[in-house]
Formats: structure tokens, C-alpha cells, sequence
């Protein structure tokens, strides 16, 4: 028998066992929308105040640990379109002003135009605009992940900006909201403060882009960053020379200067603008074509326009170019252009589907999974989604499809295991390799993978009797924490897969290796973990593909499956391994196989069914065909079996994770039915069975779920790992705050429409 001993870790003092302090409960969303507008606005300010406002710049997306935001280098503040966000955020303050007059909404208008306006300051270039800022010294987010070269660059402020680092590499985009920005404080404000700025920032910006680099956009280094009119034909309208005559405009307008205005006049006619003011809309379709990332930019242009231009012919052809747009999005139910198509034509916007959108729109702003592309319900629900269950396609909502279905989604939590002697300390890992730990059962959790040096973990395991020792299987190697995760020691170099304790001695665990099975032998309970030798003898004759862990009522059961498909078991202690059946007649490599009691269960990618053995696997019996069958006749080519799990209570019961249900038996596989009640997202990747509690999980994309009635319900285990660990990223609200204040300042919502509760019929506006 090969025993290789292997001791690679001494005794330390454990460290006791304290709550983590940033452990999280993922925030579900079950209603956080159904709030008075006038509620739901508040909220929203205050959000902005509290997680996203660096100076007045929005940050449109943050991580938030314990309800703050850290906006600094260290942490992760995503201003990559912040001068965009922050003008749609500076417009909504604007009509909040005009609407309220309320000397605090005036203060929060400067303090925003002070954050636009320090994106071209900060460089200490002139005409150069930075995409945001954040504060602090050192790498960002971005660089610290390896985007920070190249064309996404950061650069330290200079002088008495220089406890700020700025992001470069400037877009047409970017040009596009800062001159909105301008336009619109020169339009609707008359501070003289503000207006000045508006007109030192136009002139050095347009000289900078139009009159210096025609239409170029270099960084700071000179390097070209982008192309404000680009591929854009130069002889007829389009969206992307729309923007640009748009910002020529405000150059215009808020400069008098001659050049800019000339420049203006030569693109409007080159253009056809005239023409095409006298021509129907419809002569505009084929060339301005549907979208969502440059169209909401046109749309918040034409605001803009409306109060800038005074040309009665140009105006004419900004209705048309205006009734173009709506005519590929009248249907969308995006508020922001329901309000500004009838602000800008004075014909009916559908204000109402603009109501719907504000009324759905969720205050919790957190990132949810979504997958409604497998509802059942999908052919009657109204399209669009409500925004209360359509995914977040964008930190802005508008420049997002409105039809999507399917959006961001957890990773696959593919292993959960508490410890035996305190159930509610459970540990889990996902399929991206990291790992979690709980210490009240599920309620909410911690990262622990920090300190495994970028090793990917695939399996976990605590201490059946220490509550500080656990086990971590990765691809580098087996690895043991002796401080409930928060450092970890290698154990073994072989990259191991499986882990499991000794049914019958809970000091001894086995590891499935790429070097075969490993088991761990204790002297007392302090030494669990520490020591690992070899186990199972030489193998089976022929090269091995899978081990298998597992129990039964004989003890630990050890399952090799060779090259050809061909099972064979052993036990530990034994040298020797016995030929056992070749389920589905051999054709099918065995992904996985699980067992509690004298049950045995597997399934092979592909054979759309399991097999279940009941003697040790020395007989295989195909089960599932009613699985197969609704598949088929759900129109499937065929079920994929994801996983299988044996209940560790009743070993009759069998789980099988599809692509749309967990399938139910209790039977040992004569008859199945399906188990979704509970699940947000019922495509089941993973399940887990938990011996120490009884309780069996799923990994979903819609985050981890836990059954204790044995499949009849389950729940949602507060586990939904979508970005590095567990970080919650919340979106900003800009894009409610500019429609609702817009809305509420052009009258086309009521004060009784805002005030009124989500539970009553918001009155409609008189005629």
C-alpha cells in the first residue's frame, strides 16, 4: 500500500471565534418600490448625499460595505461616465430648483456644477475633460485589476487637487454631457457665478476639440482618446453628428463667439437640416436608427435645444428629428423620453407609461439577479418588464435595452457544510473559487478566501469537533484554517477536488486529489486536519479519471471510474479494488455521484436521467425517465441533469438539479416531481446535502437556497455572490431623480400623482 505521510502544519494557538464585522446579508429587493413618488424621491436624494456624491460628482456605481461607500483609490467608485451621470443628475437639481425654489436645492445645484466643472480643472489642461475623480492616493479599482494602462489611464491631481486621482481617456460621450451640462446652466440659471464658469469652460473646451484638434479628443499626453463625429456620414442627419451640432449650439450660444457660431451654421447645412425640417419624419428613420446608447444622449440634447435655439426652421427639423426617435420608443415606457418628446413637440408623451416607470422604480438599487427569459409567465407579463423586475442593464437605466430579460447573476454556490458540533457555523464556496463562512446559520455571511493566495477553492470541510479548524480543497492544494478562515496554511501540494469526514470516525477526513485519495489521521481533536497521507492503494488497474468520496452504512465507500468508464470501489485500509457495474452501459463519464445510507445516486452529462444504486454500487438502476419526458415534451432536445443529491435523513428521497426545476423522488427514483416553490430562479447548477443538519441547498443564479421539509419549499440562504466576494454594488438613481423632477417642473405630474401611495390609483391629470 503506498503511505506517503505528509505533516505540513504545527499547532497554534486558535483565535477565538467573534463575528465578522462585515459579514452581509444580500439585500433582496421584495418591494422596495412600492413607495409615494414624493417617498421615493426623498429617499433617492439622500442616497445620492450618502454612497455617491465625491464633491458633487456622482459615482454611478459603488461597493458598499456596512451601508457606506468607500469613494477613495482603495475602494471601488466607478467614475469611468461620471461627468455623464452627473449631468443628468445636475439637470434634475436644476428643474428641482425651477420647480421648488428652495434655497437648499440651489446650494446642491453649485455644489454639482462644482463637480462638472473640477472635470476640467483637475487636469490642469485647459479644454481637457476628465471622465470623474476620486479621492485618495495610489492605484484605483481599475488599475489594481490591470485596466489601468493603455487607454484607461489615471492620473494624480496637481496643486490643490491633488488628493484626488482623475480618469482619462475622454469619449464622445463624455463631451456630449459636459456640454449639456453647460447648456443647461446657461439656460436655466442665472447666477452669474455659474454662468461665467459655464462660458470659460465652453470657450476652453471648444477651442481644445473643435477649433485646435477638428473634432479629436487627445488625453492629456496628446494620445487620441476618440473622435466626437467619427464614422458619422458628413452630408445628412444622423445621431452621432446630432450630438456634435448639439454641443456646437451651446458653443455658440454660451460663448458668442463667431468661430463656434460659424462653425454651427456650416455643420447645420452641410447637414441638410433645413431640408429635412420641411421633409416628414419619417424621411428620418433610415438614418437615425433604433438604439440605447446614443439615443438617450439626443433626447437629453433636444431638452437642451428647445430653450437654446430661437431659428423657427431649425427648431421645425429638431420636432422632426424628435418624432423620429419617438417613433422607435413610444412604446419603451423610458420616462425620460415620454417627457421630453412632449416637452419638446407638445404632443402627447404617454406621460402615463412615464408614471409607470417612476412607479415601479425600486429604491433599493443594489444589483439583483435576474433571469426572466425561463418564467413560465413570460408570454403574459406586460413588455416592457416593470423596472421593479427587469435586470439593471446599466447604471442608467435609458441607455439600457428595456426588453432584456436576463441580467446580472450569482455564481454557483457548489458546496455548504456546517459544523457538527454548532450547526450554525457553515462554511460554502461558489464555483469562481471563493468561500464563505456564517456564524448564525445562513443569516448572513463573510468572505474567508484572502489569505488563500489566489488558490480556488472547490470543496470545504470544518472540524466535525473544533469550531476554529476547517479544511479548504483547492486547485493549488489542500489548505487549513485554524481561525475560522481568516488565514490558512497549505496542507498538500496536489490541487484536490472533495472532501469529506469519516461516517463512522470524526477524526479522520478524506480529500479527493489529482494524486489520488487522501485521508486525514488525528491523534485528538486539536490535531484535525493536520497530518494526510495517501489511502486506496495503487488504484485500479487502468489509469483513473474520477474519485469518489462517499458514505453509506458501512462506513467510507471509495469509487474510482477509469478511462473507460468502468466503476470500481475499495474501502480504507484495503490495497485492493473491486470491478462494479458500467452504468448507462459505460457510454457516460460520471460528473458526480452522491449517497447517504445504502442509496447511491449519479448522473452523467448527457444521459438526461440517473442511475441509483442500493448494494454499494455493485447494481445500477437508470431512474428519471418522467424527467426526460417533460423535457421532451417541453419541446427540449433533452433535460441536462446538472446535479444530484441524496437526502441525509431519508435516504429514499433524491434530489436532481435541471435546468428550470429541482426534480423530487421519494421513491428512490420511481416517480418525480418537480420542487420550485420558493426559488426566485429555478435553474438549479448545484445541490448540496448537509449531514450535520439535514438540510439541502441549491446554487442558483439566483444566489444559494436551503430546503429543511425535504424539498417540499425552500428559502433564500442570504448568500448571492455576483462580484469579487460578496460585494454589494448599488447603482446611483440619477436617472429617476432627472425624470421625476423634469416631470414634476414641465407640470405633466401632479402634486396628488406624487404624494399618492403605491396602493392607490394615482390620480390622473386633468385635461
Amino acid at each position: 500500500m503506498l503511505c506517503a505521510v505528509l505533516v505540513v502544519a504545527s499547532l497554534t494557538s486558535a483565535i477565538p471565534l467573534t463575528p465578522a464585522t462585515d459579514a452581509v446579508a444580500f439585500p433582496y429587493d421584495t418591494g422596495s418600490w412600492k413607495k409615494s413618488l414624493e417617498e421615493k424621491t426623498a429617499e433617492l436624494e439622500q442616497m445620492i448625499l450618502d454612497r455617491h456624491n465625491i464633491d458633487g460628482l456622482v459615482a454611478s456605481q459603488v461597493t458598499v460595505i456596512d451601508g457606506k461607500a468607500n469613494l477613495t483609490t482603495s475602494g471601488h467608485a466607478d467614475v469611468s461616465h461620471s461627468i455623464n451621470w452627473t449631468t443628468h443628475y445636475f439637470v434634475g437639481q436644476v428643474y428641482r430648483w425651477k420647480l421648488t425654489q428652495d434655497p437648499a436645492a440651489f446650494e446642491r445645484v453649485k455644489e454639482v456644477f462644482e463637480g462638472i466643472y473640477r472635470c476640467q480643472e483637475i487636469n490642469g489642461v485647459p479644454g481637457l475633460i476628465s471622465r470623474g475623480y476620486v479621492y485618495g492616493h495610489g492605484p484605483t479599482y481599475e488599475e489594481r485589476r490591470g485596466h489601468g494602462r493603455g487607454q484607461e489611464r489615471w492620473w494624480q491631481g496637481e496643486g490643490k487637487f491633488s488628493n484626488y486621482r482623475w480618469r482619462g481617456n475622454p469619449s464622445h460621450h463624455n463631451h456630449s454631457g459636459f456640454f449639456r451640462a453647460m447648456g443647461i446652466a446657461w439656460a436655466l440659471l442665472d447666477d452669474p457665478d455659474i454662468r461665467a464658469k459655464a462660458r470659460q469652460n465652453c470657450l476652453e473646451v471648444g477651442r481644445r476639440v473643435f477649433l485646435d484638434n477638428d473634432m479629436a479628443v487627445p488625453d492629456i499626453d496628446g494620445m487620441v482618446t476618440a473622435h466626437l463625429m467619427a464614422w458619422a456620414p458628413k452630408d445628412r442627419p444622423s445621431k452621432r453628428a446630432f450630438m456634435v451640432t448639439s454641443e456646437l449650439k451651446v458653443l455658440a450660444v454660451v460663448t458668442e463667439d463667431p468661430e463656434f457660431i460659424a462653425l454651427y451654421d456650416k455643420w447645420v447645412d452641410q447637414l441638410r437640416y433645413r431640408e429635412f425640417a420641411h421633409r416628414p419624419p419619417e424621411d428620418l428613420l433610415k438614418y437615425v436608427r433604433k438604439g440605447y446608447d446614443d439615443d438617450d444622449h439626443c433626447f437629453a440634447h433636444l431638452d437642451t435645444l428647445r430653450l437654446l435655439e430661437k431659428d423657427e426652421e431649425l427648431l421645425a427639423f429638431y420636432r422632426n428629428f424628435t418624432e423620429a426617435l419617438w417613433m422607435h420608443h413610444q412604446n419603451d415606457k423610458q420616462a425620460l423620453y415620454n417627457i421630453t418628446y412632449q416637452a419638446v413637440t407638445g404632443n402627447d408623451g404617454k406621460i402615463e407609461d412615464a408614471l409607470w416607470w417612476l412607479r415601479h422604480y425600486p429604491t433599493n438599487k443594489y444589483f439583483q439577479p435576474r433571469m426572466n427569459s425561463i418564467r413560465p409567465d413570460i408570454d403574459e407579463l406586460p413588455k416592457p418588464l416593470p423596472l421593479s423586475e427587469r435586470p439593471f442593464d446599466n447604471e442608467f437605466d435609458f441607455k439600457g435595452d428595456p426588453y432584456k430579460l436576463d441580467g446580472w447573476q450569482s455564481r454557483i454556490v457548489t458546496d455548504v457544510k456546517a459544523a457538527a458540533i454548532d450547526p450554525m457555523v457553515v462554511y460554502a464556496c461558489d464555483n469562481g473559487g471563493y468561500v464563505y463562512r456564517s456564524f448564525n446559520g445562513g443569516a448572513s455571511w463573510s468572505d474567508c478566501f484572502q489569505g488563500l493566495a489566489g488558490a480556488k477553492v472547490a470543496a470545504v470541510l470544518p472540524s466535525p469537533e473544533e469550531l476554529e479548524l476547517v479544511v479548504a480543497a483547492t486547485d493549488q492544494g489542500l489548505f487549513e484554517s485554524r481561525n475560522a478562515g481568516r488565514t490558512w496554511t497549505k496542507l498538500l501540494e496536489h490541487p484536490a477536488s472533495r472532501l469529506m469526514t469519516d461516517p463512522e470516525d470524526p477524526l479522520i477526513a478524506y480529500a479527493v486529489t489529482t494524486a489520488g485519495i487522501y485521508e486525514s489521521v488525528a491523534f485528538d481533536s486539536e490535531h484535525w486536519g493536520l497530518t494526510w497521507r495517501s489511502s486506496g492503494g495503487y488504484g485500479p488497474p487502468l489509469p483513473v479519471v474520477h474519485y469518489h468520496v462517499l458514505g453509506d452504512s458501512d462506513g467510507a465507500l471509495f469509487i474510482a471510474q477509469d478511462e473507460r468508464n468502468t466503476l470500481w470501489t475499495s474501502r480504507p485500509g484495503c490495497d485492493a479494488w473491486r470491478n462494479l457495474s458500467r452504468p448507462f452501459g459505460g457510454r457516460y463519464d460520471f460528473a458526480r455521484i452522491a449517497g447517504a445510507g445504502n442509496t447511491l445516486a449519479a448522473f452523467a452529462p448527457g444521459a438526461s436521467t440517473i442511475a441509483v444504486s442500493t448494494d454499494g454500487g455493485v447494481n445500477w438502476t437508470p431512474k428519471g425517465r418522467q424527467i426526460y419526458w417533460y423535457g421532451r415534451n417541453a419541446g427540449l432536445a433533452a433535460v441536462d441533469v446538472n446535479d444530484v443529491a441524496v437526502d441525509p435523513r431519508d435516504p429514499n428521497t433524491l434530489y436532481v438539479a435541471g435546468p428550470r426545476n429541482v426534480w423530487v423522488s421519494r421513491d428512490l427514483g420511481d416517480s418525480w416531481q418537480p420542487s420550485n416553490e420558493g426559488l426566485a430562479i429555478p435553474a438549479v447548477s448545484a445541490l448540496a446535502a448537509d449531514p450535520a443538519t439535514g438540510a439541502v441547498y441549491a446554487g442558483t443564479p439566483g444566489g444559494l437556497y436551503e430546503s429543511r421539509d425535504a424539498g417540499a419549499t425552500w428559502r433564500p440562504s442570504n448568500l448571492v455572490p455576483m462580484f469579487e466576494g460578496l460585494n454589494l454594488i448599488e447603482t446611483s438613481p440619477v436617472d429617476y431623480l432627472e425624470s421625476y423632477w423634469m416631470a414634476r417642473c414641465h407640470g405633466f405630474i401632479t402634486v396628488e400623482q406624487a404624494k399618492a401611495s403605491w396602493e392607490e390609483e394615482a390620480p390622473r391629470k386633468e385635461e
